[in-house]
């Protein structure tokens, strides 16, 4: 054997031997970054203690509520504002693998990650079965023991599902609610203020009561889906909404099934993204000055055109009791001057509605009725079977009804814009 073998098969001892403390600092640089990504107007972390060995590490990170808002929920629900996170790192040839407790609540959960090399995450948190007395007097509550798991990847790209068993909530005002078979997943990444990828939750059983009149509200089977995607120039965003409720029951009656599914399409991103800042910041934030601020971007999005679509909408009270509505409408591009004058985009629209109830339908409800009624005598309405159908196509201003008659569409937005 000569020299050289010598000195790289010594060298490569030399690196298995220093690899975990490689590994260690490239823990220990990855948490620090972690930490300053939670530093926001919300919430505060900082590295209290961290002492870290050969194979392995042990970490002491708080974390505390800092926004006055917030905080106030915090203490009014009778959670602590600060807590402190004790974790132990093993410092693998490939990974790291982390193992943490919070300090102030040691048995209510155990989050266990797996940092690979490449930045990625695999997380696993477990929660177990927590019995809160009351929250500031007022009420109390029970959570199934829980688990969220995914994985976080360097990008920002987010995998994750969790799943409840069931919870309920008792108010010391005889209201409850329960809720069961709770699965939350969704995959994607922020970009700005907008999340693009899927949400979808899903539950069982849903049960809303308040003992002093016996009334209660419960459905069975609920979905509420959550999908935004860009357009390949990452210029347009596309947003959908659907939420569907089964076997529906009041104590006024029964509702077999309710789905809604809208879409808002082909929006400038950056006016969209601005916009939902604008809307997040809450009340305080319309002032004057950021209402002037927020015009630019208004414009901006009539300037460039979208659409908003009601897929469908469909209430099912029962075989001879339904209705199926959908409407879909157009702003073209070049649509300026709306901040001054929200009327000026109205003559612009295009776009289709219609609307398909059976007479079981309006009969339950006199408002209905009477508005079907109406529409009959303008001949706007056409029969069919035992349904009332209701078809239009939008275009210069107007509602251009499958019967031939004609609606100025001025007529029914103005009423909506300047209430």
């Amino acid at each position: 054997m000569n020299i050289k073998q010598i000195g790289a098969i010594g060298g490569a001892i030399a690196l298995i031997l220093c690899w975990p403390f490689v590994v260690g600092h490239m823990a220990q640089l990855s948490i620090e970054r972690s930490i300053a990504q939670l530093i926001n107007e919300n919430t505060r972390a900082e590295v209290i203690k961290y002492d870290r060995g050969y194979l392995s590490s042990k970490v002491k990170i708080r974390l505390s509520v800092i926004k006055k808002d917030l905080k106030d929920e915090f203490i009014a629900g009778g959670f602590p504002t600060e807590f402190t996170f004790d974790t132990l790192l093993k410092h693998g040839f490939v990974s790291i693998q982390g193992t943490s407790k919070i300090e102030e609540l040691p048995e209510l959960l155990m989050l266990k990650t797996d940092t690979y090399l490449s930045g990625n995450t695999d997380f696993d948190l477990m929660v177990n079965e927590w019995k809160s007395s009351e929250l500031n007097d007022k009420a109390s509550f029970t959570i199934a023991s829980s688990e969220l798991k995914g994985r976080v990847n360097i990008d920002g790209g987010i995998k994750y599902k969790l799943r409840i068993p069931y919870l309920n909530i008792e108010s010391l005002s005889d209201q409850s609610a329960s809720f069961s078979d709770i699965d939350f997943e969704g995959n994607g990444k922020k970009l700005n203020s907008v999340w693009i990828g899927d949400h979808i939750l899903k539950t069982g059983k849903i049960n809303f009561s308040r003992d002093s009149d016996s009334a209660h509200f419960k459905w069975n089977d609920s979905r509420y889906e959550f999908s935004s995607k860009l357009d390949d120039e990452n210029s347009r965003v596309i947003t959908r909404h659907v939420v569907e409720l089964n076997n529906i029951e009041t104590e006024e009656g029964r509702v077999e099934h309710i789905l809604f599914d809208f879409e808002l399409g082909d929006m400038d991103s950056t006016a969209f993204d601005q916009l939902i800042n604008f809307y997040r910041d809450g009340e305080q934030s319309k002032t004057a000055s950021a209402v002037e601020k927020i015009k630019p971007y208004i414009e901006q999005l009539f300037s460039r055109g979208f659409y908003m679509s009601l897929n469908s909408l469909v209430v099912d009270i029962s075989d001879n009791s339904k209705v199926n509505a959908s409407i879909k409408l157009s702003i073209p591009e070049g649509t300026d001057g709306v901040s001054d004058n929200p009327t000026v985009f109205i003559p612009k629209l295009t776009g289709t509605a219609s609307s398909q109830l059976t007479q079981g339908f309006s009969k339950q409800f006199p408002l209905i009725q009477q508005g079907v009624n109406q529409a009959k005598q303008n001949g706007l309405v056409s029969e069919v079977d035992d349904s009332y159908i209701i078809d239009a196509e939008i275009n210069n201003g107007n509602l251009d009804f499958s019967t031939g008659q004609k609606l100025p569409l001025m007529s029914l937005l103005i009423p909506l814009i300047t209430q």
